[in-house]
């Protein structure tokens, strides 16, 4: 080979040719994981915005149904407080109210079952919903339920001592005295007990008191209306005789 006929000068500009297309090809290469890169990226993003959406869903789900069982709690609390007052309120009434003490004496113990039984469906639905619940909410529902199953024995005692379903001596060997005045203390109790449930219950959805401390808001504010006929948002269920047929 002759060496001395090489142009020297066509072999630098194919190195330099050959480098522009070995650079050109890196560039191409490396464009093309960014744009790799990008796509894995893209797809990653959607996946965890899928995923974020469905964990959001499935939050919102669960909050409104903790918000359904805050609801029907509170409103199965209220009809037991409004029952048991309206006993109480109701045996308080002077001789001239009654045109029977005997119809009269019957239909609250018409009532008094009403009130067992709605302590029994308070159980049930406490029980199987506790879990949508904080511990303190908890625990404060389970007082307030003892409370009116553990305490009643005033209200019941004032009942039989008021309108003579018993002799007085069997009433003071059961209840004890001063039926009239325990009575009231139970309602007071329950009421107490109501809200700090209530409190609890405002806490839990966020909602604050308005204005002042808890010790400067006047209890009034935390009162129920008095309704004279309770039934009327929540009917007696009347127990069937054994031998009586429904129809």
């Amino acid at each position: 080979m002759n060496f001395t006929n090489i142009d020297f000068g066509n072999i630098k500009d194919l190195v330099q040719a050959g480098a522009t297309i070995v650079s050109t090809t890196i560039a191409i290469i490396a464009l093309w994981r960014q744009w790799k890169q990008a796509e894995r990226l893209k797809v990653l993003e959607l996946e965890l915005d899928k995923t974020k959406f469905e964990h959001q869903t499935k939050f919102i789900k669960l909050h409104e149904k903790r918000a359904e069982v805050i609801a029907e709690l509170y409103r199965k609390i209220v009809i037991l407080e409004i029952w048991a007052k309206n006993v109480v309120l109701e045996t308080d009434l002077p001789d001239e109210a009654f045109t029977s003490i005997r119809g009269f004496a019957e239909d609250l113990s018409s009532v008094f079952d009403q009130i067992s039984l709605n302590l029994q469906e308070l159980a049930a639905y406490f029980n199987l919903n506790r879990l949508y619940l904080e511990e303190s909410l908890c625990t404060k529902i389970l007082y307030f339920h003892d409370v009116i199953l553990e305490k009643d024995d005033p209200i019941f005692g004032f009942f039989n001592e008021r309108l003579n379903q018993m002799p007085k001596e069997e009433i003071l060997s059961i209840y004890g005295g001063n039926l009239r005045e325990r009575a009231f203390g139970v309602l007071d109790c329950i009421a107490d007990s109501r809200r700090a449930v209530e409190n609890e219950f405002r806490q839990l959805l966020g909602i604050h008191r308005s204005g002042g401390s808890e010790e400067d808001t006047t209890q009034i504010n935390d009162d129920l209306m008095w309704i004279s006929t309770p039934e009327s948002i929540d009917p007696i269920k009347r127990r069937k005789s054994p031998g009586e047929s429904s129809s």
